[in-house]
């Protein structure tokens, strides 16, 4: 076991995790499948808890986010001093693309697969000394049985971010295919319209939406013929 590679692929996972989306497949499915205990250096795993302790709340994970929730650590377990470096040296890893969590989280799921074979074989030597010869066969036995749990657990996570990845291509395929499907709607439904190609096009106005009315014209009457013929009657009656 190489624990200096080890801390590598935990502060760098620790970086992508705080740097990405807590929607993306990828970050999602490493937050859910992983545990404290995978990890090599137990303050590294507590990181992570409180990763994935923000993540189980729906709440954002960033690494500001994240410094400050060192205050409820100090309380809990007293040593936010010793996190806080760690914390400073996952932000800056450099490691912001989401996809790269996937080999950084397998590196650390097959270290702690070896941790635990290792000791494993460590406990079965020394029940070998130790233990009651009725009683060692029985133990090989328990202990196999949580290595093989502990093998599937480390070989179904690639298969689980596979799997996560489709989902989110397909999520994203019908979303597009749902919104090309209300454009195309939209585009049926609107009513049809020839561009107008001349002045006298766009100054045509149907009848039947603008109606003119126009007054009719007040009748004029001119009175100076009849005047004149009464004042002629008028004198011809003084004579």
């Amino acid at each position: 076991m190489k624990a200096p590679d080890d801390a590598h692929a935990e502060t760098n996972l620790l970086c992508a995790l705080m740097w990405s989306d807590a929607k993306h497949p990828t970050t999602k499915t490493t937050i859910e499948y992983l545990t404290s205990d995978d990890f090599h250096s137990p303050l590294h795993g507590q990181l992570f808890h409180i990763i994935k302790e923000k993540y189980q709340n729906a709440e954002p994970f960033s690494a500001q986010l994240i410094n400050e929730s060192l205050q409820d650590e100090e309380q809990r377990h007293g040593n936010a001093a010793t996190l806080r470096p760690l914390l400073v040296d996952a932000m800056t890893a450099n490691v912001v693309i989401a996809e790269q969590a996937e080999g950084f989280a397998d590196h650390i799921l097959s270290a702690a697969y070896r941790r635990q074979f290792a000791a494993m074989a460590t406990t079965l030597a020394t029940a070998a000394e130790h233990a009651p010869e009725d009683k060692l066969f029985d133990i090989m036995v328990e202990h196999g049985k949580r290595q093989r749990e502990a093998h599937r657990r480390r070989e179904g996570f690639r298969p689980a971010v596979a799997q996560a990845k489709q989902q989110a291509e397909k999520l994203t395929q019908r979303a597009e295919l749902f919104r090309q499907h209300q454009q195309k709607q939209i585009n049926t439904s609107a009513p049809a319209r020839a561009p107008a190609t001349n002045l006298t096009d766009m100054l045509n106005v149907s009848t039947n939406a603008v109606s003119i009315h126009v007054p009719a014209a007040t009748e004029i009457h001119d009175d100076s013929q009849q005047q004149a013929t009464e004042n002629q009657h008028a004198q011809e009656s003084i004579r």
